[in-house]
């Protein structure tokens, strides 16, 4: 298993020997790639003719707390500024600020003739996130969490193809989200017609 190293076409190229060998290399199986790809899957399977899919993975924990930097003469950490900012949003739309780290995919097609959206949303639940927090952990965690979960199912014989692949080509999507879920991350799939 990689969480996605270097020379990755090179090692794609021994996909047949994996095959002939019974074996499989599982390439980029953190978060992002891995649930990323995982989650963009799942929401191909659920469209006829899938046009579009769109991934977004939004984390406070992406924002260092580094020295403050200078703004418009002004000294300001960029951490604090976006906790800031999410903190003081206006009434109307002012939501407590989730720090869990949350990632989102959307997918775009026709299914029955109707264009639809679906909108994949991962998370890890609010007990897993104080959990790794008091560890001094934020979401850097899911990546082992995801390719943990990855390992597991290969070793239960629940991913049966072979080759050297990325999760997305061997991996039950459903499976692996309802694993997931097991592992204290909350998958929501919600779909609409759109135009």
């Amino acid at each position: 298993m990689d969480l996605l190293g270097s020379d990755i076409e090179l090692q794609r190229s021994f996909s047949d020997e994996f095959k002939k060998k019974g074996r499989l290399a599982l390439f980029g199986c953190g978060t992002a790639p891995g649930m990323s790809n995982i989650m963009a899957a799942h929401g191909v399977n659920l469209v006829e003719k899938p046009e579009s899919i769109e991934i977004l993975d939004a984390c406070v924990d992406m924002v260092p707390d580094t020295e403050p930097i200078e703004v418009d003469g002004q000294k300001v950490s960029p951490r604090a500024l976006l906790l800031t900012l999410l903190s003081n949003q206006l009434p109307e739309t002012q939501k407590a600020p989730d720090f869990r780290g949350h990632m989102m995919v959307v997918v775009k097609g026709e299914q029955g003739g109707k264009r639809v959206e679906y909108t994949i949303t991962e998370y890890a639940t609010e007990r897993l996130a104080l959990e790794m927090q008091k560890k001094g952990i934020f979401s850097s965690y899911r990546t082992g969490l995801y390719a943990a979960i990855a390992t597991l199912m290969i070793g239960r014989g629940q991913v049966e193809k072979k080759g050297a692949l990325y999760p997305e080509e061997c991996i039950p999507t459903g499976l692996f989200l309802k694993e997931a879920a097991k592992a204290g991350i909350e998958v929501d799939v919600t779909g609409k017609e759109w135009v």
